[in-house]
């Protein structure tokens, strides 16, 4: 089972404040349904994280519309009819309001019980780089507790990352700081020895993860060379492989040139051109068709290319007679920069004009006709007439006339 709250919509605006439940258990009645909540919620908001922690629901931090939040809701999912409460924590000392952090729970080592917070972005648009850890102690009270740093360096602040546990250790994956060109190294931070490491970078942010065994997957986000264009692709880091070789960094270099080092294109990050095509975990990643070259168009959400198609688009072509299957998408995404990010979305290629227009400072193209006739049609050819004939041009003979 799969729950989804809040969040933003297309066009800017907020979800509702309702629990919504996708069941996947039986896949031949796969349907979203929305949960029945008594009492007050934790509102629309979006940039929040939630996390499950058995049998807590608990959702933290993201921004209202109106301000970046702090606060914690916890829901228990073993007690019915379902209710959100809000958390009062102990003690003054608390991560400061954000929005695009990252959360999880600890499962193993010192942490475990934990739900751990690292960065995000602060309403002053500043980027974080501090990790907190929330806990609930047996008579009920819950606190906050900043990690400790004992060896390496702090990774860099960022947002629109996200973050996993492999065992006691955090991986922090992907996100973007001030510099959106920037990709960004995968940390790592050892919960029992509270240090640091720099792992090879998935350049990635407002992707997805998972892990599976010692491999890391990434899907989708966007691409720090092409940060306004979403990305379709599969990347897989085996762990294993990235912490061996961040033991061995170059002789002679700084913790910051290392640091950048990890930060840029890796070998050890791979792009799967098919899921299919991973091995099981520990055996390492196999990629017998990455895609090079420019990325093929999207396929429209709920038409899904079938596999024959999939497998000519992303391996080189080897027949010329492939390229006839080459089809050209009826939607295309728009993207407008807005705030401290992009805002993204789908329409039909027919409306492409009209979302031309709407994107514009102000619509100075919108009363040019394409065809003949109107007012717009005649002021036009007016001014063709009377101004494009710079060797038969005169002047007007009526001095009281005022051309445009």
């Amino acid at each position: 089972q799969m729950i989804i709250y809040g969040g933003a919509t297309g066009g800017g605006s907020l979800s509702s404040d309702e629990l919504y439940l996708l069941d996947i258990r039986n896949e031949e009645r796969i349907q979203w349904m929305s949960v029945p909540v008594l009492g007050s919620t934790p509102g629309r908001r979006y940039g929040h994280s939630m996390i499950f922690n058995k049998p807590l629901l608990i959702v933290f931090g993201g921004n209202n519309g109106a301000q970046a939040e702090c606060d914690i809701w916890v829901l228990d999912v073993e007690r019915s009819p379902f209710q959100w409460n809000e958390v009062s924590v102990m003690h003054t000392r608390c991560p400061l309001p954000r929005v695009y952090h990252s959360a999880e729970v600890c499962r193993e080592g010192p942490a475990a019980g934990m739900m751990v917070v690292f960065g995000g972005r602060t309403p002053d648009n500043r980027s974080l780089k501090d990790t907190w850890g929330l806990r609930q102690h047996r008579d009920g009270r819950w606190d906050w507790v900043e990690a400790p740093t004992k060896r390496g360096q702090p990774p860099e602040p960022r947002f629109q990352h996200s973050c996993m546990f492999l065992n006691s250790k955090l991986l922090i994956v992907g996100g973007r700081g001030s510099d959106v060109n920037k990709p960004l190294p995968t940390a790592v931070y050892d919960t029992e020895t509270c240090e640091w490491r720099n792992l090879a970078s998935v350049n990635r942010f407002r992707h997805s993860n998972w892990g599976m065994g010692p491999l890391l997957f990434s899907y989708g986000g966007f691409d720090h060379k092409s940060p306004s264009a979403p990305t379709a692709d599969l990347q897989v880091l085996d762990l294993d492989r990235a912490i061996q070789a961040s033991l061995a960094p170059q002789a002679g270099a700084t913790d910051d040139e290392s640091a950048e080092a990890a930060g840029q294109e890796s070998p050890q990050v791979e792009t799967l051109s098919n899921p299919a095509f991973a091995k099981a975990p520990g055996s390492g990643p196999q990629v017998p068709g990455t895609m090079e070259g420019p990325r093929p168009a999207t396929p429209p959400r709920g038409r899904p290319a079938p596999a024959a198609s999939n497998a000519r688009l992303t391996t080189p072509a080897t027949d010329s007679s492939a390229t006839g299957d080459v089809r050209v998408s009826p939607q295309v995404f728009v993207s407008l920069e807005k705030d401290f990010t992009h805002l993204v979305k789908k329409v039909n290629i027919e409306t492409l004009e009209d979302e031309g227009r709407k994107i514009q400072a102000s619509n100075v193209m919108a009363n040019i006709a394409t065809g003949s006739g109107g007012a717009a049609s005649g002021v036009s050819t007016f001014v063709i007439e009377n101004l494009l004939q710079p060797t038969t041009w005169q002047p007007d003979p009526d001095p009281n006339r005022f051309l445009l």
